[in-house]
């Protein structure tokens, strides 16, 4: 298990970004394709810039395992036949993705739910089969789909459940998981999730916090309810060989860097 930071935004893909990640000991990044000069312009990083980014960060000894392709439409994820441009230039992008050497992607999957049970599991079916879908592709171009639930709100994918749910129902390895302490705000057992799609593990967080999903506080790994050694520590010895970056850290305090203390902490869980 390697030990990283989210490397997102303009900053992310040029020396200023690999230098963060030297300075805090990243042993890797999970790397936002969308600061790629001229990605906003055709929603897909230009090949040459995303390539120049990642070697960027392997030529100071910064491994590029995981990368973030940025938010995607909620009715793309229900299989609206009008979103088909959005899902080309999805497919692009993991493809090009792929080609640097990333094998797994974070994304969120960010449907509403409806308020008539009914509706909700037909949104639910056409979420499952837009995961086919885009696993079978996934899985054509060597990379992994690491949805990540909602956690904090209630809405259509809220915690493990219904990801386990995909990943039962669709056979592609491709389509997975990111495996988020946050899941433990829907009520979720992490340790049960880690056994139970063990195998669908493509990216990893590390986070803690106090409290349930309407009524939470968010902390330092280590400090909270979720029980954060043991856990990292039983990803670790199940053979995840992925990226984990630390978020949601809690409040700012003057003088700390919390994002290189996780990084530390993690590694310290590890064993260095």
């Amino acid at each position: 298990m390697q030990i990283g930071i989210h490397a997102f935004g303009e900053k992310a893909v040029t020396a200023e970004g690999v230098a963060r990640a030297k300075a805090i000991g990243a042993e890797g990044v999970c790397l936002g394709v969308t600061g790629v000069p001229g990605t906003k312009e055709t929603g897909v990083p230009p090949l040459d810039g995303l390539r120049d980014a990642v070697h960027r960060y392997h030529d100071a000894g910064i491994a590029v395992p995981a990368g973030y392709a940025g938010r995607f439409s909620d009715a793309m994820m229900l299989g609206d036949p009008a979103c088909e441009e959005e899902y080309r230039r999805l497919v692009e992008t993991l493809s090009r993705m792929a080609s640097v050497g990333i094998r797994g992607v974070l994304f969120y999957t960010t449907p509403e739910r409806p308020k008539d049970p009914v509706e909700e599991e037909q949104a639910f079916e056409r979420f499952v089969a837009f995961c086919n879908r885009l696993g079978a592709d996934a899985e054509a171009l060597g990379i992994g789909i690491a949805c990540h639930p909602w956690v904090s709100r209630p809405e259509l994918i809220h915690g493990y459940r219904r990801l386990a749910e995909v990943c039962r129902r669709v056979p592609h390895r491709a389509m997975g998981i990111t495996y988020c302490p946050g899941g433990a705000l829907a009520g979720d057992d992490m340790h049960a999730v880690r056994e139970q799609l063990k195998e669908r593990i493509h990216f990893a967080h590390l986070r803690d916090q106090i409290g349930l999903y309407d009524n939470f506080e968010e902390v330092f790994p280590g400090t909270g309810d979720v029980g954060i050694p043991t856990l990292m520590r039983a990803l670790n010895a199940s053979g995840y060989d992925g990226l984990l970056c630390p978020e949601h850290l809690g409040p700012e305090t003057p003088g700390r860097d919390l994002e290189a203390e996780a990084v530390a902490y993690a590694k310290d869980l590890r064993g260095s």
